[in-house]
């Protein structure tokens, strides 16, 4: 069969499963262009060779392969979980396609398991890393070293706060409108129909006791866009900036526009220059969820209050909270440890 059928036969069969996954599976667009580029970096791995043609050794070269594969966002190799995931992507694709008509005699559904991780890189993905986790007191500096003249500067330094006062992803805070944020209520709507909250889902938070310099921030930015810059309930919380020709005929940035941010790719952006600017190791915008995760379980004193909290960082369950951002920072633990230990004395 000329190579040119063999791509068509395989793309077809890719453009079949990822619609599988969407519709019947439910699964995200975000999560379906993971799958599709893992499949396609299979492929690479195969030299686009037919799907039918699967054998286990297929699986323990791409393993090999992912192995051998320098990481793009970090020095080094790929993670453990980054390999993990993609083997389990390409693991659960062929288990559909070996139920496929004019696949199901030709890939056993045994041989799948092919793609299933060695034990030691199952044991390095789950071990906890250690990750710097900022306390409040450490977002309120970084916030505080950041100029506040021009508008750009005024929505940096808002967003960061905004992020601490509502606990919302960056994703979320990319794609809120004004309308979502009611300061006499002091609530912010994830709203299922216009914000990219995750799983789409809908809920009403409260603003966190944060402190009233980070809550003054987020309430002067809101005021500033409203009286100054004009702007309806339906504009961008946090606008894009707005790019034009300057003199020297070079694209440059002038001002905010009135357009939503596409992805949180420009909030990742701003976290990475605030923390630079204020001397500090990089701090991701979720760690903020993570800040906010350890300050519920030392501040509440009832199994009500942090279910509390924990609904209103969007989790349904206290035990999603506990296990996404319960863990105890070495010192804390050691500190923990220490009273315990006089305790007993």
């Amino acid at each position: 069969m000329p190579p040119s059928r063999l791509i068509h036969s395989n793309a077809r069969m890719v453009h079949r499963y990822l619609t599988f996954m969407r519709h019947a599976r439910g699964r995200s667009i975000s999560t379906i262009d993971q799958i599709s580029a893992a499949i396609m970096d299979f492929e690479q791995s195969t030299g686009g060779k037919d799907f039918r043609l699967f054998k286990p050794a297929w699986a323990i070269r791409y393993k090999e392969y992912l192995a051998a594969r320098p990481s793009q966002n970090t020095p080094g190799k790929l993670a453990p979980s980054t390999v993990i995931s993609r083997l389990s992507k390409i693991e659960h694709f062929f288990q559909w396609l070996c139920e496929q008509e004019g696949y199901r005699s030709k890939i056993k559904f045994c041989d799948t398991s092919y793609f299933a991780p060695t034990r030691h890189e199952t044991g390095m993905a789950n071990s906890r890393r250690r990750r710097q986790i900022p306390t409040v007191e450490q977002i309120v500096h970084i916030v505080r070293a950041l100029p506040a003249s021009k508008d750009e500067e005024l929505r940096n330094r808002a967003l960061i706060a905004f992020i601490l006062l509502s606990g919302a992803r960056a994703n979320a805070a990319a794609s809120f409108s004004l309308g979502n944020i009611d300061l006499n209520a002091r609530t912010i709507f994830f709203d299922s129909q216009t914000t990219r909250t995750k799983n789409r889902k809908a809920y009403t938070a409260d603003f966190f006791p944060v402190g009233d310099e980070i809550e003054t921030i987020v309430t002067d930015w809101v005021h500033h866009l409203h009286q100054v810059k004009l702007f309806s309930n339906s504009d961008p919380l946090f606008p894009a900036t707005s790019v034009s020709k300057g003199e020297q005929l070079v694209f440059e940035a002038d001002g905010l526009s009135r357009t939503f941010w596409k992805s949180s790719e420009p909030i990742r952006r701003i976290f990475k220059l605030s923390c630079e600017r204020a001397g500090v190791p990089y701090l991701n915008p979720h760690s903020l969820r993570t800040t906010l995760g350890l300050l519920g379980q030392q501040i509440t004193t009832t199994h009500e209050e942090f279910k509390a909290w924990s609904q209103n960082l969007g989790h349904e369950s206290i035990d999603t909270t506990f296990r996404s951002y319960g863990h105890i920072g070495e010192f804390r633990q050691a500190e923990l440890m220490d009273v315990i230990r006089k305790r007993l004395e």
